[in-house]
């Protein structure tokens, strides 16, 4: 793989939720196993090398996450000014899903241009009456800006698993919702897989529990199983989960924001 296709990825912590176990499985009391006090971490990502900067995912709003009962540690935006994201037309933003922790933040890049699944934007823009049975965990007014990037040429819709530019793969895992996206990113240590909200916790793939609200557990089981794939047969050293806490403490810190952030697969290390 030639240096230029290679990557750094900056996982930025931006907030977080003190929660119990089964606020976090689907129909946890079928485990029986006793329920107890856990957490959730929120992040977006930064993918850059000497070429390029794709971002991935955008974060809560902090009044919606405030509203929701989230702690907001960074608000995104300064989060993105403290790592030099730019707000350019050559700025990649990969919206792995539509969910309000992830596309909360989208109407304040200005500039920017926007990826996401066709099944993804279909189900809840083109679809309303069956994205109500998840209405939990959408903003309505969110999913409108996403109507207006696409009006706009700012937002392209991918309708299967591709690559996006040298060294950065997109691959549809859908389950939790109809077109969750992963990215499998090759950096100077391998290949890493931003699994986003496919895998939740670790946990969640190691004993294939899935999270509290899916669209479709069968393709989540097979979305689980190309994980598994991927990180058994060598194709990637880590699989980084979309809400992990332990995440923090194994990877070293980010110069430009330490207690928020940290690096993985750079060729500084």
């Amino acid at each position: 793989m030639l240096a230029h296709s290679t990557y750094d990825i900056a996982a930025v912590k931006y907030g977080a939720l003190a929660t119990m176990r089964s606020d976090v499985f689907l129909n946890y009391a079928d485990y029986r196993e006793s329920d107890e006090p856990t957490g959730l971490s929120y992040y977006f990502w930064v993918v850059r090398n000497g070429d390029r900067v794709v971002l991935v995912d955008t974060g809560f709003d902090p009044a919606v996450g405030a509203r929701r009962g989230r702690t907001t540690l960074i608000d995104p935006f300064d989060a993105w000014t403290a790592l030099g994201v730019p707000d350019e037309e050559d700025t990649t933003v990969v919206l792995t899903h539509a969910h309000y922790d992830h596309i909360g933040n989208v109407r304040r890049l200005k500039r920017a241009r926007f990826v996401m699944a066709a099944a993804e934007y279909d189900f809840w823009i083109s679809r309303p009456r069956q994205q109500r049975i998840t209405r939990q965990v959408i903003e309505e007014d969110e999913l409108a800006v996403l109507a207006e990037l696409r009006a706009s040429g700012r937002l392209t819709l991918i309708e299967d698993s591709q690559e996006l530019v040298p060294g950065i793969d997109l691959l549809l895992a859908p389950g939790h919702t109809p077109g969750q996206l992963m990215l499998h990113v090759q950096t100077a240590e391998g290949g890493v897989l931003l699994a986003a909200d496919a895998i939740h916790v670790d946990e969640e793939l190691d004993r294939r529990m899935p999270f509290r609200h899916m669209c479709d557990i069968v393709a989540a089981a097979d979305s689980y199983e190309i994980v598994d794939h991927l990180r058994t047969s060598g194709a990637v050293t880590h699989v980084i989960a979309g809400h992990e806490p332990s995440l923090m403490e194994r990877f070293p810190t980010h110069p430009a924001l330490p207690e928020h952030t940290i690096v993985l697969g750079s060729s500084a290390a």
